[in-house]
């Protein structure tokens, strides 16, 4: 084995090393303190509705809000795509708990917001997931291009497709066939 040869395999080495490390331990915390970031933000929001009067801060359905947030917020760290499928696998269904406490709010527009609210937390988690699992990145990279081959080789989607890029090229050939006419020519 030549001098080169070594070096090069060495320096390949530490470049996995280095990628490793970036990939478990920088990226990881980065996408955790974001997602954190953005929950306290949506309990903030919950929060100033509360403090506007359109939720009261004694009401169970605020206290248990409040809780979940607490919750979401300080597990962050612990919720990853594994454990996910485990617990779908593994453990028998439980009750939706926000779906539950929302449920109890009379006032339908309040109700509204703190849904969509919920949705938001769910996003951020949802992609917070995402983009902390290598793995599920490697899949979804590979599977969007395949869905996007499959959805333009749908027969129907396609010739459709097709007719609107050749209606466009007569429509172009058209306008360049009349373009140096007068417009009363044209016509």
């Amino acid at each position: 084995m030549t001098r080169e040869i070594f070096f090069g395999r060495i320096e390949f080495l530490i470049g996995i090393g280095l990628l490793a490390w970036f990939v478990y331990r920088l990226w990881q915390r980065l996408i955790i303190d974001i997602a954190r970031h953005e929950l306290f933000k949506i309990r903030n929001t919950i929060f100033l509705m509360a403090a506007d009067g359109e939720l009261d801060f004694n009401s169970a359905e605020y206290r248990d809000i409040r809780e979940v947030f607490n919750g979401l917020i300080r597990y962050c760290h612990t919720l990853t795509f594994p454990k996910i499928m485990a617990a779908l696998f593994l453990l028998k269904p439980r009750r939706n708990q926000i779906a539950e406490i929302l449920s109890r709010i009379d006032d339908k527009k309040l109700r509204t917001k703190l849904e969509a609210e919920w949705r938001k937390a769910a996003e951020i988690l949802s992609l917070s997931l995402t983009l902390r699992s290598p793995l599920l990145l490697l899949v979804i990279m590979l599977t969007v291009p395949l869905a996007g081959a499959l959805f333009l080789l749908d027969y129907p989607r396609l010739k459709g497709f097709y007719a609107k890029i050749k209606n466009a090229i007569e429509h172009d050939l058209l306008l360049e066939r009349y373009a140096d006419r007068p417009m009363t020519q044209a016509v």
